[in-house]
């Protein structure tokens, strides 16, 4: 990992961004336990007062022997306030929060040149800015960096990434067509028909009753049309910018493309009733920040296209 002189690409949606945080319906501040990092540990372990002994308190080493924030009964952290306030920064400050938690939900991709990053979709405020912007998701600079050269294989993903991207915004046809073009051009493998997963996608871990009831229900749809469309443009190019560079040490490019095309057609089918923002929310806790989902799939995706080139 480079260090603070790489310059740092966003989308150009990305300023936008501004937590919402007792406004929130869904809080990122509930249901798994939160990673205290060591620097952010240090300093809480000499806090004084009722604030540092209940951070003292709350914190535990777990089983790989990462220390994170013990969660209370209701599965919320212990400084979520009732009122959906934090009290670490009504009485800290922003800058006393843990890493994990100044970072949500920005992910991040590292490059010899930059660094680029990201508002993640199950944010629902992100997911509304992302899936509701107008603007071709284009990267822009948020800080300038030192100049630095790009490998040969680091040549060859942005080239490979470009011709993806152009697919996306060609919007003079429909999304859903976009992407039956990926796979005809050999940018990402065929994943068929959004039915032939559901088989697959109910036996992935799950979290959420109505995640259950969603896929069950799952079922093709047509072209994509209007709002929804450029809605879907926004979710393909966000998965691809965000999924594809790992290709760089997995060699998995087409397989990582076809990722993107299949969480983009999955989020058409789920979407057909109610805020795209909403189901791409949902998608997005339920399978793209699966550590476990996402590498299920892609060898699914992996072992289909091995078995139609036999």
């Amino acid at each position: 990992m480079k260090g603070t002189a790489m310059r740092t690409m966003v989308p150009v949606y990305y300023p936008s961004f501004r937590c919402i945080a007792s406004s929130c319906r869904h809080t990122c501040c509930a249901g798994w336990e939160i990673g205290v990092d060591a620097l952010s540990r240090e300093r809480y372990l000499g806090i004084s007062g009722p604030i540092g002994d209940d951070l003292r308190k709350w914190m535990r080493e777990d089983e790989e022997g990462e220390w994170v924030f013990r969660l209370r009964e209701d599965g919320r952290c212990p400084f979520l306030r009732e009122d959906g306030l934090c009290r670490i920064i009504l009485e800290m400050g922003e800058d006393a929060l843990c890493l994990i938690c100044a970072d949500h939900p920005r992910w991040r991709n590292f490059f010899s040149d930059r660094v680029e990053m990201g508002l993640g979709l199950a944010c629902e405020e992100a997911a509304r800015i992302v899936l509701h912007e107008k603007r071709k998701a284009v990267m822009i600079p948020l800080t300038d960096g030192e100049e630095e050269s790009l490998s040969g294989d680091e040549e060859a993903f942005f080239a490979f990434r470009d011709r993806v991207l152009a697919v996306l915004w060609d919007r003079g046809i429909p999304l859903t067509r976009r992407l039956d073009n990926l796979e005809e051009a050999g940018l990402a493998c065929r994943t068929g028909n959004i039915s032939g997963w559901k088989e697959r996608l109910m036996s992935l871990e799950r979290l959420d009753e109505s995640w259950t009831a969603a896929l069950e229900s799952l079922e093709d749809m047509g072209e994509s049309t209007g709002e929804k469309d450029l809605s879907l443009e926004q979710a393909a190019v966000y998965y691809v910018m965000r999924h594809l560079s790992p290709a760089l040490e997995d060699g998995l490019t087409r397989e990582r493309c076809a990722l993107a095309v299949l969480l983009t057609r999955l989020l058409h089918a789920l979407s057909r009733d109610g805020d795209i923002a909403e189901w791409a929310r949902m998608l997005s806790s339920e399978i793209e920040y699966s550590d476990e989902n996402v590498p299920e799939i892609l060898e699914w995706i992996l072992s289909d296209e091995e078995a139609g080139a036999l």
